[in-house]
């Protein structure tokens, strides 16, 4: 839970409501919960519907977060008759949000989606927000993104922390920086409305999202088609929704952030296949490499894509091939062990022993008690002929993992040539 996230902006009265009653109290027992003691925050136990529905209050922000829509009831959060009454209760200027779990639609129901969602907000834009799309309506005839807003990104430093983080990339993909920020943007009203023309309307009265989506649900790529075949077609130009100007170099990096936003929700789907894969099928490793291949092919800078290509390519023994996306993730995201791990393996394994061992060394300062490096370096050193500080190695391998045989085994082997050398 991330509510607290909302004490770094300024508002009068936040309400959350949660049809669950226990659900508060969850909260409470498990999750720092201090927000919850705050005067302007009003816990309602209560579907969100029917208090909507029932609710004469008026506000800024109505932000709609119900998980995937084969849920039962959820779907009735989607529907034209829920929206109209949402705007009602949103003062002017005000917007409504409402997260669209792409993995759950299939292209029509998407589609159908955001022509309910325009029937309500015709001034609506969608956002990236990983396969987790946001929809964003205005209670409002026109909408643009002012500088002096965007400006928090850099002078609020508690706004600058909260988005120093990454969806898919590194330090370079942090949200904070402006370029990156502003390549969430995916569609506005035009593109929106060209995406949901020929697809039918969702209402109350006739529920055909609730009972399609049990039949169509499809995990693993659902949101495949949905990106590559419309969204990919119909991504839209930034300049329709900012009061600034921005040059020309700024755009272009602004469109391939939004391309590789586009290209990492599928990429994120052909991993979640490959993974399915590797657990239903010990033979699959050839077309486990073509998929996550297939996924790097969609956004090069995606660190899990290449970290996770680069895990089976090496225990394929194709030493060079994943050493070369063990150096593609560190480039993305530098001082992640696992990989530091990865670099240095494969050039033990190529037999560049004096260049593996520094990146040994640099992932066990990140991560000190891991065994199986510990283990690796003193193969390393063993083998450059430091025997010594090998067997330290291969003791704390041991030490943090007592049942590690090869780690034994390779201490015994030490052992026998540090006495070896003392005989003579």
């Amino acid at each position: 839970l991330h509510i607290f996230i909302f004490f770094i902006y300024y508002f009068d009265l936040l309400f959350f409501v949660y049809i669950e009653p226990s659900f508060f109290e969850f909260i409470r027992d498990h999750f720092d919960s201090k927000w919850m003691e705050d005067d302007r925050v009003k816990l309602i136990s209560e579907d969100g519907l029917n208090y909507l529905n029932h609710s004469d209050a008026m506000y800024d922000v109505i932000a709609i977060e119900v998980g995937q829509i084969f849920r039962p009831g959820i779907a009735f959060f989607y529907t034209a008759d829920f929206y109209h009454r949402s705007r009602q209760r949103l003062r002017p200027g005000g917007l409504l949000t409402q997260l669209v779990s792409l993995p759950s639609l299939t292209t029509d129901q998407f589609e159908g989606v955001i022509k309910t969602f325009l029937d309500a907000f015709p001034q609506s834009f969608l956002w990236y927000n990983s396969s987790d799309l946001l929809l964003i309506g205005m209670n409002d005839t026109d909408f643009k993104i002012s500088r002096t807003a965007l400006e928090r990104l850099w002078s609020n430093e508690s706004v600058h922390q909260d988005l120093r983080y990454t969806f898919w990339g590194g330090p370079q993909q942090w949200l904070n920086w402006l370029p990156v920020f502003l390549g969430g943007y995916l569609a506005g009203p035009q593109e929106l409305a060209e995406l949901g023309s020929e697809a039918r309307l969702y209402r109350d009265d006739l529920p055909v999202l609730d009972y399609a989506t049990s039949l169509d649900y499809i995990t693993e790529t659902n949101e495949i088609p949905i990106v590559r075949d419309r969204l990919l077609k119909h991504s839209g130009s930034l300049e329709e929704v900012i009061d600034f100007t921005l040059s020309a170099e700024k755009i272009a990096i602004i469109e391939e952030i939004q391309q590789k936003n586009l290209g990492a929700i599928i990429a994120e789907a052909i991993l979640r296949r490959a993974e399915l894969l590797t657990l239903s099928r010990d033979d699959a490793a050839d077309e486990v490499i073509k998929l996550l291949s297939e996924a790097v092919g969609w956004n090069s800078d995606h660190f899990e894509a290449n970290r996770m290509l680069a895990d089976v390519l090496i225990g394929q023994g194709q030493n060079k091939a994943a050493g070369r996306h063990y150096v593609e993730a560190n480039r993305i995201r530098a001082e992640e062990p696992h990989v530091l791990h990865g670099i240095a393996h494969t050039l033990y394994r190529l037999n560049r022993i004096e260049a593996a061992i520094p990146y040994y060394q640099a992932s066990l300062r990140l991560r000190p008690n891991h065994a199986e490096t510990h283990n690796h370096v003193g193969l390393a050193l063993a083998k450059r002929g430091d025997f010594v500080e090998a067997r330290q190695h291969f003791k704390t391998a041991i030490r943090l993992d007592p049942d590690y045989a090869e780690a034994k085994h390779n201490l015994a082997g030490v052992r026998k040539v540090l006495q070896a050398m003392s005989e003579r």
